[in-house]
């Protein structure tokens, strides 16, 4: 799972850099910077995708008291 975060990051930050590229011109066409807005998101919403499933695969092979450590561990990151 950590390789295809890793690509999907990848893809995320080159489509930032077109969108910086698109901003940065003199006469902006919306519709480019519309289309690198949706390059951007969807991958964004595949890694959220990623790391819950991740998250779901692995609290079942926890303990309760494991389970319980896990969530406020991510309680305070947030």
């Amino acid at each position: 799972m950590h390789i295809k975060e890793l690509k999907i990051e990848k893809r995320i930050e080159f489509g930032l850099l077109d969108l910086r590229d698109k901003l940065e011109k003199d006469e902006i066409n919306t519709k480019n910077v519309d289309r690198i807005i949706l390059k951007i998101t969807d991958p964004g919403i595949n890694l959220m995708n990623n790391r819950v499933d991740g998250f779901l695969k692995t609290k079942d092979m926890l303990t309760t008291n494991q389970k319980k450590i896990l969530l406020h561990a991510l309680m305070m990151v947030h």
